[in-house]
């Protein structure tokens, strides 16, 4: 979240089951913490886990894939990064950061980090 400037990041893992669960939260309330449910781009983790790889959005309202979706307009995000972690061929979670203003383009340095 310091390299890339962003407010509110999560660490989602794959759980047995294969779904994705939060496993650690940063830059949200107690409150919020309590539900642990995602509270991101759930298009955004949705589109990383298809490709295979990153998905980095530097304007999320203007973006044609994320910028309607509902949860983008209702959390009012706008610029976010979704990276998968993998091992060999299999996907063991994500990296999710996103802020609520508009942020720089996030570099491949930062996408390499």
């Amino acid at each position: 979240m310091e390299l890339t400037g962003t407010d509110r990041g999560f660490v989602l893992v794959t759980a047995p089951d294969g779904r994705l669960r939060v496993e650690v939260a940063d830059g949200f309330t107690p409150d919020e913490v309590r539900n642990e449910r995602f509270r991101g781009s759930v298009g955004a983790v949705k589109q990383a886990l298809e490709i295979g790889g990153p998905i980095v959005v530097a304007d999320v309202p203007s973006d044609p894939r994320l910028g309607a979706r509902p949860s983008v307009v209702l959390k009012g995000i706008g610029s976010l990064a979704c990276l998968p972690l993998r091992r060999d061929d299999r996907i063991l979670g994500m990296i999710y950061v996103d802020s609520l203003k508009l942020g720089p383009a996030f570099n491949s340095v930062d996408i390499e980090i």
